[in-house]
């Protein structure tokens, strides 16, 4: 098997496993235990203080964390690793279609039970986009009133995802967006230095980065370094549309899930911390970045 395709093929085993295992977690409410911890999965339960849930139906279910820190992670990985996987194994017959085709629909049932809202919202836009360019109005339409008459059947979905400004995450959010434009304003050219994002904040029991890269960076490297930043990142995305202009049809499909990923990590990001914070979200920013390039 060639290196491409060999990439291709462990992150669908690896979307295969983080789902059944996340699936596991999200049934049982608690970790599985034995091997798998030895394979990355700690000791939970959905009465662990701290522990991710959230409330369907009037009860709280647990959030599956799969090997991963927090659900959203875990599904932040499944998502790229899903575009990952097509981008080198799309063309590919026999075995591998059909097991890409399952760790596909695996990863997304472990996206959709993580109930991380970003990951959701982007996977169903990326969905569309695909469909627009394979389907006829009439499977749109179709797939539309699908969901239409999912969020009527199952209202409490629609309240879950319909985020409100007076929620404890978006409060929170809101309050260390606050205090890291403050820290900006304090130390506006070279930042407080990588890694003291935390300390600098002042007496306050939110203990955690401010859930934006863009914004995280700015503050521990100040204005030169979040430059830097922006414009490598949209300078790599401006690099795979002008090649994707220039490009054949067939090529031009393998760009277009490129620009994808691209994307995806970028939109991630401006939601959340990881990527920057945790060393499996680095792991993986560094293995999308290297791919990109």
């Amino acid at each position: 098997m060639k290196k491409d395709k060999m990439i291709g093929f462990l992150f669908a085993v690896s979307i295969s496993l983080e789902s059944l295992l996340a699936f596991s977690q999200f049934l049982l409410h608690h970790s599985i235990g034995g091997i798998m911890y030895f394979f990355g999965e700690r000791s939970f339960s959905s009465l662990t203080p701290g522990i991710a849930n959230a409330s369907i139906n009037g009860q709280l279910v647990l959030r599956p964390y799969g090997t991963f820190s927090h659900p959203n992670v875990l599904a932040g990985f499944l998502l790229i690793g899903i575009i990952i996987a097509w981008h080198f194994l799309k063309n590919e017959k026999g075995f591998i279609k059909y097991f890409l085709l399952v760790s596909t629909s695996l990863g997304v049932v472990g996206i959709l039970i993580s109930l991380s809202r970003t990951t959701i919202f982007l996977g169903i836009g990326i969905l569309m986009i695909v469909l627009l360019r394979r389907l006829s109005k009439k499977w749109l339409l179709a797939l539309l009133l699908f969901l239409s008459f999912v969020l009527i059947l199952f209202p409490t979905l629609f309240y879950r995802f319909m985020p409100s400004t007076f929620e404890e995450s978006a409060v929170e959010r809101i309050q260390l967006f606050s205090a890291a434009w403050k820290m900006i304003f304090e130390s506006p050219f070279f930042g407080v230095g990588l890694g003291n994002f935390i300390p600098s904040l002042p007496s306050s029991s939110l203990l955690q980065p401010v859930h934006n890269i863009f914004a995280l960076w700015t503050v521990e490297t100040g204005i030169i370094g979040g430059t830097i930043m922006v414009w490598f990142v949209f300078g790599l995305i401006k690099k795979l549309f002008n090649l994707w202009k220039r490009s054949s049809i067939k090529i031009r499909q393998s760009l277009t899930l490129s620009i994808l990923l691209g994307v995806s990590v970028v939109v991630l990001g401006m939601f959340d911390h990881y990527f920057l914070t945790l060393e499996q979200g680095q792991l993986l920013l560094g293995v999308v970045v290297g791919l990109l390039w």
